[in-house]
């Protein structure tokens, strides 16, 4: 397994250090590693949501409709935000 050092602010490290503390995880790195696995689970979700033929058929009659003049990348990149803002605060 390779090792990966990042910085955190220290209210992050606090947080992960509770988590930690009151046996919600294991570890700060397994934590973290659990972390990443649901957002990447959260985003195999959303590009299978976003790669729906309905959907992206729908979105591309919206954008010829004229209200929205971003690029397509734009809107899907906003959509994810938007998305995992979402996610995060459910």
């Amino acid at each position: 397994m390779a090792e990966l050092r990042i910085n955190l602010p220290d209210e992050l490290i606090a947080y992960v250090d509770q988590r930690v503390a009151t046996g919600l995880a294991e570890s700060a790195s397994v934590y973290v590693e659990e972390l990443l696995r649901r957002q990447r689970a959260d985003d195999a979700d959303l590009d299978s949501f976003l790669g729906n033929e309905v959907l992206e058929t729908l979105l591309i009659e919206g954008l010829d409709s004229g209200t929205d003049a971003r690029p397509w990348k734009e809107i899907v990149s906003d959509l994810r935000r938007s998305t995992r803002h979402h996610h995060s605060s459910s």
